[in-house]
Parts: C-alpha cells; sequence; structure tokens
C-alpha cells in the first residue's frame, strides 16, 4: 500500500493491487481510503502471480480500466 499512495500522490489515477486474497487488510484500509479520496481509482484483484491462467484472468479483469500502476501486494 504504500507503493500507491507514492504512485497516487505522485499523479497516479488508477492502480491495480494485485494479492492472493483479494482482500484488504483492516491495517491497509487507511491507505486504500485516502488514494480513493484523493481521487484514484483503486482496483483490488486476486490472482496467484506464479500461476499462468490466474495471472491472464486477472489482466482481463483489470483490462477494462486502463491501471496506471500494479503491484503485487
Amino acid at each position: 500500500m504504500g507503493l500507491g499512495r507514492w504512485l497516487v500522490a505522485r499523479g497516479a489515477r488508477k492502480l491495480a493491487l494485485v494479492g492472493l486474497s483479494g482482500v484488504v487488510p483492516d491495517d491497509q484500509r487507511e491507505h486504500l481510503t485516502w488514494m480513493r479520496d484523493q481521487g484514484a481509482e483503486v482496483l483490488i484483484l486476486r490472482a496467484d502471480l506464479g500461476s499462468r491462467a490466474a495471472v491472464a484472468d486477472m489482466l482481463a479483469e483489470a483490462a477494462g480500466p486502463s491501471a496506471g500502476g500494479r503491484r503485487h501486494c
């Protein structure tokens, strides 16, 4: 989430945050809220980055909006 905040603070407006669970932990929700309050569209996506099929599915899901940054979290 720190990288996401850094990107948003520097003008990023579309982010896709990827993790195994696709769930934002309670202790990270403040960061997510801050990014969205700054006007960023933040997608929370689920994918096992060790699986080509899962990554392909995640990229297809993220292809709708143009994502300006991606980070595995």
